[in-house]
């Protein structure tokens, strides 16, 4: 009887995958459900990834880093010398199979590379990165594990209050920005664990129980948005750094009227007309109400990430804030006082991804850059 009920259990289970994967066909390129298919089909395991280890893992504090190098973004290895600098060791996912050179460029800040299918998103990089973290029996001894992925220009400027400010708050897991589509998450290009949460059973089981799936609904909904309801049903604290009143201490303490202008068109808030004839109180007042209202908006790190960048507070900017979000590649002129890198990289790295801009205006971004330099 036993076998039998565990016979119907694998064949449900079987008809059900095969109904999503033709559900999800439309998706797809034929190339992608092949590798979708092929993937689920293995059990969604690592069987289809190649593992290179370059040296053991010995720190308590390790990052998993998810990346699609479809290109050699110059921008990356900022993001990999800022988190070995602040003690991670890195596990790298990449989505796709690295060429030798990008593998050669990347290793020396790794302690394993997984290249994978590009499967999932990068929601379906952390999960193989964790479950490999699990293999090797390294979650329980963590006091940080870091999910952090290539979608960020991070850091713009010096990140040590940054790491303080993030490492200081009093949640158990925690990152720079939540989200309120579709359910309040923290969102998933930096999330950070800590006080036993790694291995705890609730996050073992969300992991091993994910299924990833090539749209980006599913990676929000399942993804992002699953991750803090299996935190929230199972009592683990998790909050965003940049809250309302994290927000409203970036306001400029003066608010004469370049500052006030500056701060407005960085918050691309329409403002009344008569705002400038205000009172200073008034106009405080104003702005903290407007930040209040964005530190609960549906998607906070494109609603106030470009002031919090430009005002010098947070050191990162999602790339797609610059290129589908509220602002545009041209907004980079707002980080010239602020920013310790190069300019001209972040527009070379928005431009490889082949957004839909005038190639007229990239040129004209790039001769305002130069004349700053």
């Amino acid at each position: 009887m036993r076998t039998l009920l565990q016979l119907l259990r694998k064949t449900a289970i079987a008809l059900a995958r095969a109904l999503l994967l033709i559900c999800l066909w439309p998706f797809y390129t034929p190339a992608g459900y092949l590798r979708h298919l092929r993937y689920h089909w293995s059990g969604g395991t690592l069987r289809h990834a190649t593992v290179t280890q370059r040296a053991p893992f010995s720190s308590a504090s390790i990052a998993i880093f998810a990346c699609y190098p479809g290109h050699a973004d110059p921008t990356m290895p900022w993001q990999l010398a800022e988190l070995r600098r602040v003690g991670f060791e890195i596990l790298l996912v990449a989505n796709r199979r690295l060429d030798p050179a990008l593998a050669a460029r990347y290793a020396p800040y790794a302690q394993t590379i997984i290249e994978r299918p590009n499967v999932g998103r990068d929601i379906g990089a952390y999960r193989d990165g964790y479950l490999h973290l699990q293999q090797l029996g390294l979650l329980e001894g963590l006091d940080e594990l870091l999910l952090i992925n290539d979608t960020l220009v991070f850091p713009l400027f010096d990140a040590t209050t940054f790491w303080r400010d993030l490492r200081a708050l009093p949640y158990a897991v925690t990152g720079p920005y939540e989200n309120f589509s579709l359910g309040r998450h923290l969102q998933s290009f930096m999330i950070l664990m800590r006080q036993g949460v790694p291995s705890h059973p609730a996050v073992r089981a969300f992991w091993d129980g994910y299924r990833p799936v090539d749209t980006r609904l599913h990676a929000v909904r399942k993804g992002e948005v699953g991750f803090s309801r299996a935190l929230r049903r199972a009592g683990i604290s998790f909050g965003p750094l940049c809250d309302a009143l994290y927000m409203i201490d970036a306001l400029p303490a003066q608010t004469e009227d370049a500052r006030l202008l500056e701060t407005l068109m960085q918050l691309k808030l329409d403002a009344p007309p008569d705002i400038l004839g205000r009172p200073p109180a008034e106009q405080r007042a104003l702005l903290q109400r407007e930040l209040g209202r964005r530190s609960t908006d549906s998607n906070v790190s494109h609603s106030a990430g470009l002031f919090l960048a430009a005002r010098g507070v947070l050191p990162l900017l999602k790339k797609d804030l610059l290129s589908r979000g509220t602002a545009n590649p041209a907004d980079l002129w707002w980080l010239r006082g602020v920013a310790e890198v190069d300019l001209l990289l972040v527009l070379q790295a928005l431009k490889e991804k082949r957004l839909r801009v005038e190639r007229s205006l990239f040129e004209q971004i790039e001769t305002d850059l130069l004349q700053i330099k």
